[in-house]
């Protein structure tokens, strides 16, 4: 039978208290390390994932210019007299 009283008993006893609190602190502060590092790692694995989806993702297709800004997509004049028809104001009829 072990002698509850005796010197040695509360020391080892004592001592058992001690090593268990540091062990269990010891876990709690592995386990928070490795959620940090888990948090970490699937942040940049996510972000590597972004990165790959824009560089495999087709170029985005440029804006169309406005036709009508452009003189090359302008149909080509008929040739424009100087009489004032196109305007009707040599005719007198542009007021109407």
């Amino acid at each position: 039978m072990i002698d509850e009283s005796d010197p040695a008993v509360v020391a080892m006893r004592a001592r058992f208290d001690e090593i268990s609190t540091r062990h269990r602190q010891s876990v709690a502060d592995t386990a928070a390390t490795y959620e940090e590092g888990e948090e970490r790692n699937k942040a940049y694995r996510e972000e590597v994932a972004r990165r790959e989806a824009d560089m495999l993702a087709p170029p985005t297709q440029p804006v169309p210019k406005n036709p009508w800004l452009s003189r090359r997509t302008m149909p080509p004049r008929q040739d424009a007299s100087d009489d004032g028809s196109e305007t009707g104001y040599y005719t007198n009829t542009w007021m109407e």
